[in-house]
């Protein structure tokens, strides 16, 4: 114990106030977090996948234990590096994340400098990539996977966003239309569910659907092979990635699509049966509605695609908006349908907001390029372990958001106590709170522990 600083107020001399080096932390609801993790196995192939070329028996700290201060650090609001050195001496995270004895907290995590060549060297390993890919994606399906039976149908949402920078980071170039010094990943997501299926960095100036076919391919075919092949897989995708490449690499493939068309002369002349609204006086209360689906063949598709069209007219207004989608589904749907389906695309931007604001995963501060993916990676990677916990001791799809999700169970006062074999963590929670950790218990507790 260190040099206590006492304080003896004048407002009430019977009260003092000491600060030290006690067993206290803000983080008592890890241990659900790493209970969840421990008994669902969520991150074990991950871990034992992992490639360490460090000498035996010359390192401190295993990559199991890196890893997860590199996670649970994101998921608790601390995503830079230089935070390690913030986390490392935290009792709770000690007794969590790197364990000791059964009556003795952890050595010190990791440092700000270890941390740093674990995610620029070790990580940067290609076994150790290919790792990382392929668990951003199993722990994105882990809600399906958990929640029962699958379900015949799933929508997977292809995007790009923006992630300003304000340095000389490779790749990074000024983007006319965000207007901005930035990087343009491509993001492929389960948005019904929350969480992303993978992300790929690219330059600022690359255009919406470059690399597309190389990044959801692939990603799609692991998707496949774990759900099975009676799950149709359907990409929503907006205007920007309707290249004829990629439509026809997804039917080549056998998946399926509802993507989102530009308006040109040709189309609108196709659907003006419906460009004119009802006769009379536009309604002062509710849109119209209007759907013709065609046959429709530009010069760089081989045969005629489906085309669905929806006019909408809003209250007041003469002129409609247009919705013009080219879908390929295994069977023949109502148009409405299909233009509800690709509406509830929306979601996916929640998903980026989450990645994004919420998780940090804007901060690119790396020089290379390669590192800042790393970081993208690490990012989707701890925001779908959160939607899992969520998922799983909700018993609900619909996930929290991130901060939700940290001030209500995560960041929790809490005291270290030692007993003769035993650390006891007493979590802050009086009233209504400690009902809320009851239940918390009750759900992680009844989870089934997964086969080794």
């Amino acid at each position: 114990m260190g040099e206590l600083t006492t304080l003896r107020p004048s407002f009430r001399p019977s009260l003092r106030v000491e600060a030290g080096d006690g067993c206290l932390s803000s983080f008592g609801g890890v241990a659900y977090l790493r209970e969840f993790e421990e008994r669902t196995g969520i991150l074990r192939k991950l871990l034992r996948d992992l490639e360490d070329p460090r000498a035996v028996g010359r390192s401190a700290h295993g990559t199991d234990a890196m890893l997860r201060l590199a996670l649970y650090g994101r998921v608790l609001g601390f995503p830079d590096v230089a935070d390690a050195d913030h986390l490392r001496f935290d009792p709770v995270l000690r007794s969590v994340l790197a364990p000791g004895g059964q009556d003795r907290v952890g050595s010190p995590l990791a440092s700000k400098s270890t941390m740093h060549r674990f995610l620029t060297v070790t990580l940067e390993r290609r076994a150790n990539r290919r790792a990382l890919v392929e668990a951003v994606l199993r722990t994105a399906l882990h809600p399906l996977l958990r929640g029962g039976a699958l379900p015949r149908r799933v929508y997977v949402d292809l995007d790009s966003t923006e992630i300003e920078v304000h340095g000389a980071q490779e790749g990074s170039c000024n983007n006319g239309y965000f207007r901005a010094y930035c990087y343009h990943p491509v993001v492929l997501s389960l948005g019904d569910l929350g969480t992303t299926l993978g992300f790929l960095l690219r330059p600022g100036n690359a255009h919406s659907a470059k690399h597309a076919v190389a990044f959801v391919i692939p990603l799609l075919h692991r998707m496949r092979k774990i759900l099975g092949n009676r799950v149709q897989i359907v990409l929503r995708a907006d205007s920007g990635f309707s290249d004829p490449s990629l439509l026809a690499a997804l039917e080549k493939h056998g998946f399926y699509y509802i993507i989102r068309l530009r308006e040109n002369p040709q189309l609108l002349c196709k659907a003006s049966r419906i460009a004119t609204r009802t006769p009379g006086r536009p309604s002062k209360r509710k849109s119209e509605f209007r759907y013709l689906s065609f046959g429709y063949r530009t010069k760089s598709w081989p045969e005629k695609r489906r085309v669905v069209a929806r006019a909408e007219y809003e209250p007041g207004t003469l002129f409609p908006d247009w919705t013009l989608l080219v879908a390929h589904l295994p069977t023949r749907q109502k148009r409405r349908a299909i233009v509800r389906a690709y509406l509830r695309r929306g979601r996916s931007e929640q998903v980026h907001d989450v990645f994004k604001n919420e998780l940090r995963g804007d901060l690119m501060s790396h020089h290379k390029m390669r590192h800042n993916q790393t970081r993208g990676l690490l990012t989707a990677l701890a925001q779908n372990l959160l939607v899992a916990f969520d998922a799983a001791t909700r018993g609900c799809r619909h996930p929290r958001r991130p901060t939700t999700i940290r001030e209500k169970l995560l960041l929790v006062a809490t005291t270290l106590v030692r007993h003769a074999r035993s650390l006891v963590l007493r979590l802050a929670a009086p009233g209504p709170r400690s009902r809320l950790f009851a239940r918390l218990a009750r759900a992680v507790n009844a989870l089934r522990p997964a086969p080794a």
